[in-house]
């Protein structure tokens, strides 16, 4: 078996270009602060970082993992860099219907802005210890009733 990787096509190289430049916009027009780098989005998407810049730099063809995935970080939707990602993408949410989950599910329903604050406040307080998630746990619960069923 050869470890040589295939050549991508020309169109599956205009796709890696063309999500380049737009994650390339897309943090161009957020605070430098607010910005997500290689690392952090691989990171995300459960790859490092070289791995992450192989698909941008059309070392790895793009599949629907990677789309969905930058669709959530970025909120950059697969139809503004690939047609064949997006009509994918289409017939697996049309195979599986609108389920309650997904109808109910606020952070899918959020702007991208949201979810990335969100996504922020999750690894801070990753990083706290175990003092501050007991104060954490104990300012939800009073801000929560007791009979609210999300409270657990």
């Amino acid at each position: 078996m050869s470890n040589e990787k295939r050549k991508l096509e020309s169109w599956e190289l205009a796709e890696c270009a063309a999500l380049k430049d737009l994650i390339k916009q897309e943090n161009a027009s957020r605070p430098k602060e607010k910005r997500i780098t290689q690392e952090a989005a691989g990171a995300a998407l459960g790859m490092n970082q070289a791995s992450f810049s192989n698909y941008l730099n059309g070392r790895l063809a793009l599949n629907k993992d990677v789309a969905v995935g930058v669709h959530k970080i970025f909120g950059i939707p697969p139809d503004r860099y690939s047609k064949r990602l997006a009509q994918e993408i289409a017939e697996v949410a049309r195979a599986y219907g609108d389920t309650d989950y997904q109808k109910n599910d606020l952070y899918a329903q959020a702007s991208a802005g949201h979810r990335l604050a969100v996504d922020d406040m999750a690894s801070r307080m990753l990083g706290m210890t175990e003092e501050q998630a007991l104060k954490l746990k104990q300012a939800m619960d009073l801000l929560m009733p007791s009979d609210d069923p999300r409270k657990d």
